[in-house]
């Protein structure tokens, strides 16, 4: 993976900031859904929860410290407590956020 995600297609990529800023929940499982647009990545970052994503439409690329996993359609991939992660997606993407204490 690059840096610059640009140099490797002939579009360019959108970088935002991680959506979820919560530092407390007020329960156990707190869903969410969520859309990425194609081309957007959300640059290396952690939540102070694990997160598991149930991905609908699309397909996430999801770069951890323990490896890099690609994710299709009707999939579940969850992170760790406080894991660094980067999220990437090349088309458009669907997919329910599940965020756990």
């Amino acid at each position: 993976m690059t840096n610059n995600l640009s140099d490797r297609t002939n579009v360019t990529w959108q970088s935002v900031p991680a959506r979820f800023r919560r530092l407390e929940l007020d329960r156990p499982l707190f869903p969410r859904p969520t859309t990425m647009p194609p081309f957007e990545h959300i640059p290396l970052h952690a939540h102070p929860f694990g997160q598991l994503a149930y991905i609908s439409q699309g397909v996430l690329t999801m770069v951890t410290e323990q490896g890099t996993f690609v994710i299709p359609p009707n999939k579940l991939c969850g992170s760790r407590l406080k894991s660094l992660t980067k999220v990437i997606a090349a088309t458009v993407v669907h997919f329910g956020a599940f965020t756990l204490i």
